[in-house]
């Protein structure tokens, strides 16, 4: 997804790194405007792609990181695990 598809009507003026701003989810509200903003590079893509024009239409914010060549950058997704192959050992408690 290239950053001109997002198209950013009104940039927020508030530095949000400087508020220390987590945006380690796919949501944060912001203080500054009252609103929830979506930070695209937390989502798959594809679901990125499809959000946009959602969101363009119902004027929410979002938020993501931009590439060198004006491209969105998207966070690699966390691996899973199924438990059963975490190797859980069970401890039996014994009294002495």
């Amino acid at each position: 997804m290239r950053v001109s598809e997002v198209k950013v009507l009104r940039p927020c003026p508030v530095d949000l790194d400087a508020l220390g701003v987590d945006r380690s989810g796919r949501t944060f509200h912001c203080g500054h405007c009252d609103k929830h903003v979506h930070v695209l590079s937390n989502y798959p893509p594809a679901e990125a792609a499809a959000l946009v024009p959602v969101l363009r239409e119902q004027r929410s914010c979002v938020s993501y990181l931009r590439g060198k060549f004006g491209e969105v950058v998207f966070r690699e997704p966390a691996t899973l695990i199924p438990t059963r192959q975490l190797g859980v050992r069970r401890h039996l408690a014994t009294s002495r």
